[in-house]
């Protein structure tokens, strides 16, 4: 439900964005389909919409990658994600090995691979969406479109109005953002109202079916159209079939919270122990700070000194290894 504004929500000495410009590097920011900066209005709607992680990963991650690459020259590139960014990395690097070879180094922040562990609030989110009247009035509610879309036709725009949120006429607005998307110990405050503008971003109901499935059948399986015909014409068989792991080749930095509540610290070491081959120079970091919880990866105002110092003295060191055209 994120954006690439996330990257640069805070000051630039704060953003990881900016302070990998600042450390010389072509910062390309990209935007999943279906979120804010990645609309569809046309007659292709419909069609648009109607994806998951799956085709972010067979589709639309390595687009992105070839033409920036064409564009650049180089051979290979730095892949940064978050939380469902991680996912369509390994997802991709899963179904088209031969994208292994393009990604330098590929950074995990809050990597979802797994969802076993969720903490009671999420459980109860899967369960409601989970219901099939909701799942139909969801869809015929958002006609296809997006879900989740901080955008001004959206309620959460009433709901996460900046004005509204920097006047603290939503206390509990503020409260959710502040404390269980971040810390009201890790982001300065008054960037509230920058946040809610631009998050959430928007995601499609096909795609939270896909993470409910991840968690009620604990495999990372393409997704299941929930019909066995539909199925066999995907797939070729009545089960969707998990995504081939042993193809992800590509060197990890990987970093998880211990008191995230989107993804559990088991969760989190449980992708450090799948991934540890990949790691370059064995750096998985769990970040134990109390109350560092999910979005503070990307909005705490400590995470450069926790985080991003440590992630470009990395790239810096393979970059000196790895040819790059």
């Amino acid at each position: 439900m994120c954006s690439s504004f996330d990257f640069v929500a805070n000051q630039p000495p704060q953003s990881l964005g900016f302070i990998l410009w600042d450390a010389g590097y072509d910062v390309w920011m990209l935007n999943a389909r279906g979120n804010i900066y990645s609309s569809d209005s046309a007659k292709s709607r419909q069609r648009f919409y109607e994806y998951t992680w799956d085709e972010l990963a067979a589709f639309d991650l390595p687009a992105n990658i070839d033409y920036i690459l064409t564009t650049t020259g180089h051979r290979n590139l730095h892949l940064m994600s978050h939380s469902r960014g991680t996912t369509v990395t390994i997802a991709m690097l899963a179904s088209k090995p031969d994208y292994n070879d393009k990604v330098r180094l590929a950074t995990m922040l809050a990597p979802v691979v797994y969802l076993d562990g969720m903490s009671q609030f999420l459980q109860n989110i899967v369960k409601f969406f989970s219901n099939p009247v909701i799942s139909y009035a969801v869809d015929v509610l958002t006609e296809g479109g997006p879900l989740f879309s901080n955008a001004h036709n959206d309620p959460s725009y009433f709901t996460l109005n900046p004005t509204l949120c920097s006047l603290e006429l939503c206390p509990i607005t503020n409260d959710l953002s502040g404390n269980f998307f971040t810390s009201s110990g890790h982001h300065n405050k008054s960037r509230l109202a920058v946040y809610s503008t631009h998050f959430p971003a928007g995601t499609t109901f096909n795609d939270l079916k896909h993470y409910i499935q991840l968690h009620k059948t604990k495999r990372f399986a393409y997704y299941d159209f929930e019909d066995p015909w539909k199925n066999i014409k995907a797939y070729g068989t009545a089960r969707p079939p998990a995504y081939n792991l042993q193809n992800v080749r590509a060197k990890m930095l990987i970093f998880y919270a211990k008191n995230d509540s989107f993804i559990s610290v088991r969760d989190g070491r449980k992708v450090v122990e799948r991934f540890r081959d990949n790691l370059y120079k064995d750096t998985a970091i769990e970040l134990p700070h109390a109350g560092f919880v999910h979005m503070d990866f990307l909005w705490s105002i400590k995470a450069k000194e926790q985080l991003y110092d440590t992630i470009i003295k990395r790239m810096r060191e393979i970059d000196g290894e790895t040819p790059q055209s």
